[in-house]
């Protein structure tokens, strides 16, 4: 991995991103769970910490990269 994180600690961080349920109360009755499809939970304490680890990685890559040339 680009940051030296292992293959499992990548598997485990996406695990508890990924493997969230919902379900809905409607008169006192729990229908089905679903999964989100999109994005991570409001709140989720480790929303910051993943959005450093990208912001890191993004800043690796384009320091990688060489000079930009926009035209």
């Amino acid at each position: 991995m680009v940051l030296g994180f292992s293959q499992h600690w990548c598997t485990l961080v996406m695990k508890c991103v990924s493997s969230i349920s919902f379900s809905v109360r409607v008169n006192g009755v729990f229908l089905e769970p679903f999964k989100p499809t999109r994005g991570i939970r409001q709140g989720d304490p480790i929303s910051p910490y993943l959005f450093l680890l990208c912001a890191e990685g993004l800043t690796s890559m384009l320091k990688n990269s060489g000079p930009l040339f926009i035209s």
